[in-house]
């Protein structure tokens, strides 16, 4: 790899990282505050409350890393170009495509791990997130007095509540 191709590819990663952490945390934020009544309502712990929120994370990413691989890829191209960087590299005998293999390069791996979070890691954790099981600190004898657990469970397509789930009692499934 050349230096030219290490600068861009450097100017470019660094972004998309920035970027990416950023909007992910600004919609984890957003999309968090749907689990607030839940951690209030039900006394639970902010440890409990990370792991709801923290099993968002990859769906959120697999969303956004397309977008920022874009907006920041035109964005320091456009950069390079009115710090007239691009032009000394076009007159340093540098081709289209050897301007544009670093852009390449950032979306080929942006490509390869949406590709992992989407096929692999979103559906794994989707599946989990339900499932997700807490003790239920009542104080006045509720199900957790009695041995039981609250699950998480859907009542409307994605919003998300909680139901006691009682011991020795079969667990009902939504239309079953």
């Amino acid at each position: 790899m050349k230096r030219i191709d290490i600068y861009i590819m450097r100017q470019l990663g660094l972004s998309l990282i920035a970027v990416t952490v950023g909007l992910a945390a600004l919609v984890w934020l957003t999309q968090s505050l749907r689990f607030i009544e839940l951690v209030l309502d039900r006394g639970l712990s902010i440890w409990v409350f990370l792991e709801l929120t923290g099993l968002l994370l990859p769906s959120f990413f697999g969303v956004i890393l397309p977008i920022t691989a874009f907006v920041v890829t035109l964005f320091n191209y456009v950069r390079l170009s009115s710090d007239r960087e691009l032009v000394v590299m076009r007159a340093a005998g540098l081709s289209n495509w050897q301007l544009a293999k670093p852009a390449l390069g950032i979306a080929g791996l942006a490509t390869c791990i949406c590709f992992i979070l989407n096929i692999w890691i979103t559906p794994r954790l989707a599946r989990i997130l339900p499932r997700v099981a807490v003790r239920d600190p009542q104080p006045d004898g509720g199900p957790a007095a009695a041995g039981g657990r609250v699950q998480l469970g859907r009542r409307r397509p994605h919003r998300l509540c909680a139901r006691p789930r009682l011991p020795g009692h079969a667990q009902r499934h939504p239309g079953a």
